[in-house]
């Protein structure tokens, strides 16, 4: 995978900062991606999702804030757990997620909506 200068290899240069970061897929020479950026001069909250093969990068169309979706905390728990729902529980599959959803989950509850 490359190197692009958008918010997901260089939120900084954007003014973001990534709260959390969750990888949906089987990771089997795909991506299937869920980040959740914050402002760090606003504290806005946004949230993108990007998946395919192996061949491009996460998000390498993604140039700028205009490209990502704002959110809250609330909206961002609520995508991510709707997300999660959708794998079969018990499943190998499942239990990968579990980590990265949980996560996520964490760092978010610590923000202030």
């Amino acid at each position: 995978m490359g190197y692009y200068d958008g918010p997901r290899d260089n939120p900084e240069r954007h003014g973001l900062q990534i709260i959390a970061d969750v990888e949906w897929s089987s990771g089997s020479y795909e991506f299937d991606q869920t980040v959740v950026w914050q402002h760090l001069e606003t504290g806005q909250l946004y949230i993108a999702s990007d998946s395919g093969c192996s061949c491009p990068s996460p998000f390498e169309s993604y140039d700028s804030i205009a490209d990502l979706d704002k959110t809250t905390v609330h909206g961002a728990l609520t995508e991510l757990r709707d997300r999660f729902e959708k794998i079969e529980p018990g499943t190998y599959h499942h239990d990968c997620v579990a980590a990265d959803y949980m996560a996520a989950c964490t760092a978010l509850m610590w923000l202030k909506d």
